[in-house]
């Protein structure tokens, strides 16, 4: 979260690979998931609608129900998919946890549009990776890390290896 908003606090700030695969990676799921209808929320408000937008004067009494029922903006996911490409190389050069995440976070979106049979090399990628950064041994071993990057480590490992699982199937 951090580094979303330093990317919009300092125009100088040039994010990580890792990090711009992240965010695209995470729009383009979103992109593939909607509602079952239009009003599947009711009374709230899409993030890409703000309450108080400049639109007012031409509505003025628009109440959240109806900013809600509203249509959300239609970008394809394969957009952002397409944003993301450029930077993959680079989750490869020498990985860490980000990149692992960024992967598994492919792997995710990939899951949904691809049959299994075809996803099985960037699998073995994802899995080696996490082996490569020892997330395979006992979290004893972690005493560099604090709590949270030692959860972290376990979750993204236990996500790596049902994948894995998945894709075996």
């Amino acid at each position: 979260m951090l580094q979303l908003n330093r990317s919009y606090d300092d125009p100088s700030y040039v994010p990580s690979s890792a990090f711009v695969v992240q965010y695209n990676m995470i729009m383009a799921i979103a992109a593939r998931v909607t509602p079952p209808t239009k009003s599947h929320y009711p009374v709230v408000a899409p993030s890409h609608c703000s309450l108080t937008s400049a639109s007012t004067t031409t509505t003025p009494n628009r109440s959240p129900t109806e900013i809600a029922s509203r249509p959300p903006s239609k970008i394809p996911h394969d957009q952002f998919y397409n944003r993301m490409l450029p930077y993959f190389p680079d989750l490869l050069q020498e990985p860490s946890l980000a990149d692992l995440q960024a992967l598994v976070l492919l792997m995710i979106y990939l899951i949904g549009i691809y049959k299994m049979g075809h996803l099985w090399h960037l699998s073995r990628i994802i899995s080696a990776i996490a082996y490569e950064l020892g997330l395979h041994r006992s979290d004893a071993n972690w005493t560099s890390f604090n709590p949270l990057e030692r959860e972290m480590r376990k979750r993204v490992y236990y996500l790596t290896v049902g994948l894995d699982l998945k894709v075996a199937k």
